[in-house]
């Protein structure tokens, strides 16, 4: 199997495996909300997700070949609908990971990307609706490569 399929069943297996996690809601802020309301409150690059939760919120990694995920937090006040979280370097799409969310007020759900050499430079990722609107963007700096230890 080539580097390239490796890597991309690596990133597709992740994105899949991500199990979304119901948090318990501000019920004054759930019955204010339209029915309908989706939108990203929380999206964080981390380098690990723990009991669905992000350990950090990096907006640069260095070049160490270890994961960062794209995680979110999606209030989702309708039925179930996909999002779509796009990985783009240089303005062309690199990855394009449809997830699945649920009703609730907080629906967790993460993408990654291992950050290897391949895959240094400025990416702007970004959250859509199921009709195309954007919910949330964010930009990330893979690179410099890590110094030496001394």
């Amino acid at each position: 199997m080539s580097r390239s399929i490796r890597i991309l069943s690596v990133l597709t297996l992740a994105a899949v495996l991500s199990m979304p996690l119901v948090a318990q809601a501000d019920p004054a802020l759930w019955r204010a909300a339209p029915e309908g309301t989706i939108k990203v409150s929380q999206f964080v690059f981390t380098r690990k997700v723990v009991k669905h939760r992000p350990t950090d919120d990096v907006s640069s990694v260095p070049v160490d070949g270890r994961r960062v995920y794209g995680f979110i937090k999606v209030f989702n006040k309708g039925p179930e609908q996909p999002v779509t979280m796009t990985w783009q370097r240089d303005g062309k799409v690199y990855l394009r990971y449809s997830l699945k969310v649920g009703r609730s007020a907080g629906w967790h759900t993460w993408t990654c990307l291992p950050a290897n050499k391949h895959k240094a430079g400025q990416w702007t990722v970004t959250v859509e609706d199921v009709d195309g609107g954007v919910l949330a963007q964010q930009q990330l700096l893979i690179g410099p490569t890590r110094l030496a230890k001394k």
